[in-house]
């Protein structure tokens, strides 16, 4: 759960679109206390913390979680 608590939504936002620069603060204006900051800066989630932890990985040790829904239905 420290991995998830650590995720900010500026780094949700940059890994859901073009940005490539952003507040550090989403919720408040760029400014000199709130720079905006590379997206590549911005530290991201580990998901190697559940790789094979035996807390109901249902047999999926070692995937990846999928990312590519585009061929889905909607």
């Amino acid at each position: 759960m420290d991995e998830l608590r650590q995720v900010t939504l500026s780094k949700v936002i940059c890994d859901n679109t073009e940005n490539k620069r952003i507040q550090e603060n989403v919720f408040l204006p760029a400014s000199a206390r709130n720079r905006k900051v590379d997206c590549s800066q911005i530290p991201g989630i580990n998901l190697d913390k559940w790789e094979g932890d035996g807390r109901g990985g249902g047999g999926q040790e070692g995937r990846r979680p999928r990312t590519d829904f585009s061929g889905d239905k909607q």
